[in-house]
């Protein structure tokens, strides 16, 4: 499938989403990879045609990935397409991730911190706010092997009282979220898998890392990720998300939009 049919089938999926955007500032989260990559050009797509503003911003963690040639490469492909990518820097070097058992929630965790900073600096009127972050269909298809193999093993609990990693995985399954304080969590590509995302960067020729993260085993979708892959698999999002709200005690959409915003972006997002 060509970007242009892509682009057509995505706007058409999320056109409801996209007319409430109207007059909002998009904030969207941009890592320099794949997924963020193909959501910026999407969001840029639709930008004239619903009327909001954008802005992509992105935590240049862990160090390595982040040459001074790569964000100067990947800057300069976005700003002649009109987009701003504004990197922030977060102060810490790779040496606390080497010696983590977790490296991943190390770098998850200073991310956060950094983007609620940022958000606390500059956010004025939060009912103008999207939060746009880009989960992928396979990493849904991830979240739910990974609450397969939990079960099994006697370790997963999907209620609200449940492991905050349970939650957190949770609410990814939601595409739009409208929040208790007026602002907007988006998540556009979720009806787009793997498979396609790279057909579309190719296509397109988007400019990504070029650096793999050197902890990415860690992630277990990543791991999953390559055997979709090699197996051929593609999936469904609605088959997907039907399967997971089948799970007892699976939260509903409104256990996260009645949340505070300081208890849901530092603990959940």
């Amino acid at each position: 499938m060509d970007t242009a049919s892509i682009y057509s089938q995505w706007r058409e999926i999320n056109s409801e989403f996209l007319g409430q955007l109207r007059g909002k500032q998009v904030f969207l989260l941009f890592s320099g990879g794949k997924d963020s990559s193909v959501g910026m050009d999407l969001i840029m797509r639709a930008r004239s045609e619903y009327d909001f503003s954008l802005q992509a911003h992105g935590g240049a963690y862990p160090v390595h990935r982040y040459t001074k040639s790569d964000l100067q490469r990947i800057r300069a492909y976005w700003e002649a397409r009109g987009a701003q990518i504004v990197w922030h820097k977060i102060d810490q070097t790779d040496t606390q991730l080497n010696s983590a058992e977790d490296p991943c929630k190390v770098c998850q965790r200073l991310r956060k911190e950094k983007l609620n900073k940022v958000l606390k600096s500059e956010i004025r009127d939060w009912t103008k706010l999207v939060l746009v972050v880009c989960y992928s269909l396979s990493d849904l298809a991830s979240y739910a092997v990974e609450h397969i193999l939990g079960a099994f093993s006697g370790q997963k609990d999907l209620s609200p009282e449940g492991s905050e990693r349970a939650m957190e995985t949770a609410q990814r399954f939601y595409p739009f979220l409208v929040m208790k304080e007026g602002y907007v969590v988006f998540r556009p590509l979720l009806t787009l898998d793997s498979r396609t995302i790279y057909e579309y960067l190719d296509q397109m020729g988007i400019p990504t890392l070029s650096i793999p993260c050197r902890y990415r085993n860690f992630r277990p979708k990543r791991l999953l990720e390559e055997y979709y892959k090699k197996m051929a698999l593609r999936f469904d999002y609605e088959q997907v998300f039907d399967f997971m709200k089948q799970i007892k005690d699976f939260p509903l959409g409104d256990t996260f939009t009645s949340m505070d915003k300081e208890k849901y972006l530092s603990k959940i997002f």
